[in-house]
Order: C-alpha cells, then sequence, then structure tokens
C-alpha cells in the first residue's frame, strides 16, 4: 500500500511529513480551502525532504500552468482535471517534454 498525504499548506505540515516520510506528498493548487499558490508550494517544496515525490492537483486549469509548476520546481507529478471532460491528464516530470513542451513552446525546460 502507497500513501499520498495532500493537501499541504502549513510548515507543520512539511515537519510531519518529513517525520514520517509518506510515499507521495500533494498541493492543492485549485479552489478549495486547501489551495497554496506557487510562492507558497515553493517555500514548502524546498522544506520539504527531496525524497517525498510531489503531486499537484489542477482543476480546469490552463496545461501551461500544471508545466509552470512543474518548471519552477513546486512538483514532480502533476494531475490536471476538467470539470466538464471529467478525464483527468497526470503526467510526470519524465514526460513533461512530450505533453508540455511540445503544444506549449513557451514552457520549454532551462
Amino acid at each position: 500500500m502507497k500513501i499520498k498525504i495532500c493537501g499541504i499548506r502549513r510548515e507543520e505540515d512539511v515537519w510531519m511529513l518529513n517525520e514520517s516520510m509518506p510515499d507521495y506528498a500533494g498541493f492543492v493548487f485549485a479552489d478549495t480551502r486547501r489551495k497554496v499558490t506557487a510562492e507558497q508550494a515553493l517555500k514548502l517544496r524546498q522544506q520539504l525532504d527531496r525524497k517525498i515525490p510531489v503531486f499537484g492537483v489542477f482543476v480546469n486549469a490552463p496545461l501551461s500552468v500544471v508545466c509552470d509548476r512543474v518548471r519552477d520546481g513546486c512538483i514532480d507529478h502533476g494531475r490536471r482535471e476538467r470539470k466538464d471532460e471529467g478525464r483527468p491528464l497526470c503526467f510526470r516530470r519524465r514526460l513533461y517534454s512530450m505533453l508540455c513542451c511540445v503544444p506549449h513552446r513557451k514552457c520549454a525546460l532551462p
């Protein structure tokens, strides 16, 4: 069984994650009470143990926004859902160029 703790938004959450070392962690960028900004996520990500892969959850966000969060180091994996389609688009950093940079050339990796 794998454990993912999502909705990180406080330094106390990061401390708890670093102590418990779950399999995954996650930031919510969708409009909910757990939503974090890119700046907040990056600050928290920098304090989080690098051994913990981090997901981002997005709803009805442009793909370029998901790409930006991967590129700036906030997340390692993304999940983008469109409420009208009901199908999530999931990707990992390795697939970033195929899913993000080709259709959105401005998302090129540094």
